[in-house]
């Protein structure tokens, strides 16, 4: 069993606010072809979070994914917790990974819902989210210089 050395805790409060945040400034701007606003089409309201909640777990199962032979999921209670094997791991790109982990969380959820409800600009997040995903993969995938 390895030794799981680097730890990600994500509590689902703050990805899903941090979606629908992303989500309100999409809404703010969208309109239909007449110039009508599209606000109450695109937001997220409070009946609709166990569907933000899933799409919560979908992306950090894509992390997962994408570290299928360094990684582990586990979820407890309004949290989930990401924890890597990484026995060479530069812990000063420790805070940068952390950031850069949720910040692919938030974009990859605004993506999943706005491929459900006004898809014009679910492919801009969905870009974004895999750009995110890129530097992560960089971030936990390099490791510090031997030392000699």
């Amino acid at each position: 069993m390895p030794n799981y050395n680097v730890e990600y805790s994500i509590s689902i409060e703050t990805a899903r606010d941090t979606a629908r945040r992303e989500i309100a400034k999409v809404a703010a701007r969208v309109t239909d072809d007449k110039g009508v606003p599209l606000y109450d089409l695109v937001k997220s309201y409070r009946n609709d979070t166990f569907i933000v909640d899933g799409f919560v777990g979908d992306s950090l199962r894509q992390v997962l994914s994408r570290f299928p032979d360094v990684c582990r999921l586990e979820k407890e209670g309004d949290s989930y917790t990401l924890s890597f094997y990484i026995p060479d791991f530069d812990y000063n790109m420790s805070d940068i990974a952390e950031d850069e982990l949720k910040r692919f969380v938030g974009l990859q959820v605004t993506a999943l819902w706005l491929a459900t409800r006004y898809n014009a600009f679910a492919q801009f997040y969905t870009e974004q989210a895999s750009a995110s995903m890129e530097r992560l993969v960089v971030l936990l995938r390099t490791r510090k210089a031997p030392a000699r």
